[in-house]
């Protein structure tokens, strides 16, 4: 593993030893997971589906779909042993048995996957092209890439990352690339094309569980030309561009 992944794969050890709850029940994660479900098109006819989380962390989202579509096989692979740990314990407690975990940094299967989601996980790549590559080869011919990925241009998101204690990791010029400009390219030059496309948010999710207004603010302003491009989230559905030959 080359020393960017490495100090990646670290800081996320010790932000997820510190992470006692993995499926914290409150309204901002109960409906960013509902909007991530609803977008990816997934419902209770989504049956004998293998969908692969890379970059997992704790399962805060492969668990729920996993729980959520039991008649599916979810796969959460990340580079933090302690996420994955925690991932899998929770799941063995909980009797989530279509759930399994890996520890790794790269996706090894060809043609398997029916979704692959990547979750905020681009701008902790050293190069978000190969990860695309990887992807690419391992999803199904019909299957769909998901990907919801931090907005570099939103400008709340140092003091969030202080707050949180997630500075450091994301002071890097992966996280400054990520933005809708650059995986659109990376997107392209990796043979997919974009079939659905949205944003999430503005003003930071965790609001949500003071008030909803929050929520009808942050739908407001996403609809405005200049704010849009200051969104907090990008959500990207992509599948496999049969005309281009993959680079």
């Amino acid at each position: 593993m080359d020393n960017f992944q490495n100090k990646q794969r670290n800081e996320f050890d010790k932000f997820f030893k510190s992470q006692s709850d993995i499926l914290t029940d409150n309204k901002a994660l109960k409906i960013e997971f509902e909007n991530l479900v609803n977008f990816i098109g997934l419902d209770e006819d989504t049956i004998d589906k293998r969908i692969l989380d890379f970059g997992c962390g704790t399962g805060r989202i492969a668990l729920r779909l996993a729980n959520r579509f039991k008649q599916s096989q979810v796969v959460g692979i990340d580079m933090s042993s302690e996420g994955i740990n925690k991932a899998k314990s929770f799941a063995k407690v909980n009797k989530i048995y279509n759930f399994s975990g890996k520890v790794d940094s790269k996706i090894n299967e060809t043609n398997y996957y029916d979704y692959i989601i990547l979750v905020n996980l681009l701008h902790h790549t050293e190069c978000p092209e190969d990860t695309l590559n990887k992807c690419h080869k391992a999803l199904k011919d019909d299957g769909s890439l998901i990907i919801f990925e931090n907005n570099s241009f939103n400008p709340l998101f140092p003091l969030f990352f202080i707050m949180t204690k997630q500075l450091k990791v994301h002071l890097t010029i992966q996280f400054l690339k990520s933005n809708r400009f650059s995986i659109n390219r990376a997107l392209s030059k990796s043979g997919f094309y974009i079939s659905k496309y949205d944003r999430y948010a503005f003003l930071p999710t965790m609001l949500y569980n003071y008030s909803l207004s929050f929520k009808k603010i942050n739908e407001t302003l996403n609809k405005m030309p200049l704010i849009q491009e200051l969104c907090a989230f990008h959500l990207y559905k992509a599948k496999k561009n049969s005309n281009l030959s993959q680079k």
